[in-house]
């Protein structure tokens, strides 16, 4: 066996491996699961690159998203802002990638991850936690 299928057999199950991790997540409530399966997706997906990388990279920000959601214990309009800026910075992040600026991806999601998180905290109604 070669050292490229081997590292190819470990990419691919590192993302078998998050898509199964992401609804036991969900369903136990689990945001350290969720933050595995999307440092498992994220991966696959720099590795992936310019192919199905972008795509994989949507499941990423859904993750983190929902292990935002599930550690701030966001109702139902927190779990729709926070799925709303993945899904934002998604669209931000990789198109710009896809251009050839990586630099301005992520000075743009920055600010954009700090309002939809000021505001989801806002909108969740929880007080935070010590």
């Amino acid at each position: 066996m070669g050292i490229h299928l081997l590292v190819a057999m470990l990419l691919w199950g590192s993302l078998v491996a998050s898509l199964i991790l992401t609804p036991i997540g969900i369903r136990k409530q689990s945001w350290k699961l969720l933050w595995l399966a999307a440092v498992l997706s994220l991966a696959f997906s720099i590795a992936a690159g310019f192919s199905i990388g972008p795509l994989t990279f949507l499941l990423t920000c859904l993750q983190l998203a929902a292990a935002v959601a599930i550690r701030r214990e966001a109702g139902r309009r927190g779990w729709m802002l926070l799925l709303l800026a993945a899904l934002l910075i998604w669209i931000i992040v990789v198109p710009v990638q896809i251009a050839g600026l990586p630099w301005l991806s992520w000075l743009l999601t920055f600010p954009v991850v700090a309002v939809i998180a000021a505001v989801a905290t806002a909108l969740s109604g929880n007080s935070s936690k010590t």
